[in-house]
């Protein structure tokens, strides 16, 4: 293998050499002809002649005959310049980048060797000296992260505390004495994120109120926590753009991220001048919290699709938020199978998801300016562009009845033989009706529901646009 290469490096070196001479004999040959037609022309004091236009196939046929004078070889790779342009001005797979009208910023085509995502910004942040703060040293941060970890008690706590005060050896400070120094310190440190808020929500029921604690994250101050972030700034992506690849007569539009989607482009088409949307997508679901199945969760996951899909869909700093706690309404028997039941549920879920997507209905309409990294002021629209739940969930969030209704779809809401009729009409008709019987005779022939859908509240988009089945359910 080694005599091989050293052969071929060898054949290489010479074929190099050989057109060298060749480019040299080209070069002095067309000078040369340069030089007399200009003699001839003093001498019989002629006009200059029109240079004629040579064309890259001429120079081609000039550099092989060049070559076969010296016995080289011509070799049409090393002559780029020769080749014939491609047409539109475009190479095969060339990548363009369209931006939103309102961003003031021109379309851009990259190769499609070259074509990546970069952040606007170097997102190398200076290290902070002490990352570890409120703790009063990273032995102490350690230490309580281990404590959280793994789940230990009280007693627990209080036991590696002292094994740490037995291996302490000076170097750094370690003053923790009980799980409730612990306990403050990470109350202190919580501060730096958004907290949860408790919030009691009552719904009337045969005649009394029921109450239900929901627990939930401001989503503003949660994307303000990212914004603030020297590490995921620069990844942002506040305008949307529309990406599409050049497949040799034309651009095909294709989407990688969700700001390249067109219910993104339409999000920002219906702000105002500057506006810029800051999208949300929540996901929802039932869970089992423990191993054994005995506890039961609701939580609600938020992502910001400004953020890129490795960013978005990876683990830690700029990923999934539980910024809500769904109440779980554990079944009645007296109560189970009734329509009046059903219709309470819905309303308890739509009241706590209410209470979440609060702010964003308010900073949807009016905006909210906020001071960037970058020192650039902007003004933010909040949104939700993605609901990610399984049939589920769809059929409580847009209040179908399921599965075995005769209008099952959350989409269309109408039977598959009548396209073209509008539900709408049906439900102010069931309104009409005297009793609560009537009225759910009118609605169960549909399959809906009489309850106001809250998900339309914070939506830009119709009520099942930002719908997507969710494969995890």
């Amino acid at each position: 293998w080694s005599t091989h290469r050293k052969a071929c490096e060898t054949n290489a070196e010479k074929r190099r050499r050989d057109q060298l001479i060749v480019d040299a004999i080209w070069q002095e040959k067309a000078m040369s002809s340069a030089l007399d037609s200009e003699s001839d022309r003093q001498r019989l004091n002629q006009p200059a002649l029109p240079i004629p236009s040579v064309t890259g196939t001429d120079i081609i046929e000039m550099g092989h005959d060049f070559a076969y004078d010296v016995g080289a070889e011509f070799n049409h790779d090393d002559h780029p310049l020769l080749e014939p342009e491609p047409p539109h001005g475009f190479s095969l797979d060339d990548i363009k980048i369209e931006y939103h009208p309102s961003s003031g910023i021109e379309a851009k085509v990259y190769p499609f060797h070259n074509f990546q995502r970069r952040p606007m910004v170097s997102s190398d942040a200076p290290p902070s000296s002490e990352p570890w703060h409120p703790f009063q040293s990273r032995l102490e941060f350690e230490v309580a992260e281990l404590a959280l970890e793994v789940g230990l008690n009280n007693k627990q706590t209080d036991w590696l505390v002292k094994l740490c005060h037995r291996c302490i050896d000076g170097k750094e400070k370690f003053m923790f004495k009980n799980h409730k120094d612990i306990h403050i310190k990470w109350e202190a440190a919580s501060v730096r994120i958004t907290k949860f808020t408790k919030e009691v929500i009552s719904v009337p029921y045969d005649g009394k109120m029921w109450d239900f604690d929901l627990h939930y994250r401001d989503l503003w101050g949660l994307a303000s926590d990212l914004l603030e972030d020297p590490r995921i700034f620069p990844h942002f992506t506040f305008d949307a753009q529309h990406l599409s690849k050049f497949d040799g007569e034309t651009f095909v539009h294709f989407m990688d991220e969700p700001f390249t989607a067109q219910d993104f482009w339409d999000v920002q088409s219906q702000l105002p001048p500057g506006g810029k949307p800051l999208a949300f997508i929540l996901y929802a679901d039932k869970t089992k919290l423990s191993s054994f199945g005995t506890v039961k969760g609701y939580p609600v996951v938020a992502r910001l699709a400004n953020l890129p899909t490795n960013i978005r869909n990876g683990r830690g700093v700029g990923s999934g938020y539980v910024v809500g706690w769904l109440p779980i309404i554990q079944e009645d028997k007296d109560y189970a199978g009734k329509p009046g039941w059903v219709n309470f549920k819905n309303t308890v879920w739509h009241e706590s998801f209410r209470r979440i997507t609060a702010l964003l209905a308010s900073k949807l309409k009016t905006g909210q300016w906020f001071a960037c990294m970058d020192d650039v002021s902007r003004w933010f629209f909040l949104c939700v562009l993605i609901l990610s739940a399984d049939y589920e969930e769809q059929c409580v969030m847009l209040l179908t009845r399921g599965v075995m209704s005769l209008w099952p779809c959350p989409i269309c809401l109408v039977p598959r033989d009548a396209l073209s009729d509008d539900s709408r009409a049906a439900v102010m008709a069931a309104r009409s009706k005297d009793t609560l019987e009537e009225k759910e005779e009118v609605l169960k022939v549909l399959g809906l529901h009489d309850i106001e859908v809250v998900v339309t509240r914070p939506l830009p988009l119709q009520p099942w646009q930002p719908l997507v089945v969710s494969l995890l359910g």
